[in-house]
């Protein structure tokens, strides 16, 4: 898989999480699980920006494309299988990063990626925390 195509992938798992995460900040059962949502797709939409902007200065090309999560998602009954499988899919998406060889990335890149890396394992901290009941 080519750099593009590892950008790409983590953009259509960025884009799903946008998606996702506003539907679920909407649904959520207090202020607190509400603003972690928000801030969460927050920075999912700022990843979306960053990364397409990447992809276009590697002379690459974006797609429409998103990840099942948002679908997965809202399939699910209750916060706490919500949580969870946000955990899930946060592991994976760092995993993706961490794939992403850092001899492949301009240094400015690297710097951003290493950035995203923080944010997917600062929520997985923060959803994990809210899942032991730290509600």
């Amino acid at each position: 898989m080519t750099t593009i195509e590892k950008l790409q992938k983590l953009l259509e798992a960025e884009r799903s999480r946008v998606i996702c995460l506003e539907q679920i900040a909407f649904l959520s059962p207090t202020k607190e699980i509400n603003r972690l949502f928000s801030s969460m797709r927050n920075d999912a939409s700022v990843a979306c920006e960053a990364l397409h902007s990447m992809i276009l200065d590697r002379g690459g090309y974006t797609t429409t494309e998103v990840s099942e999560l948002a679908e997965k998602i809202m399939e699910l009954d209750s916060m706490d299988a919500i949580l969870d499988y946000l955990i899930r899919d946060e592991k994976d998406v760092i995993r993706q990063i961490e794939e992403i060889p850092p001899e492949e990335l301009k240094q400015q890149e690297m710097e951003y990626v290493k950035s995203l890396w923080h944010q997917h394992t600062r929520a997985v901290e923060n959803c994990g925390r809210l899942l032991r009941g730290g509600r």
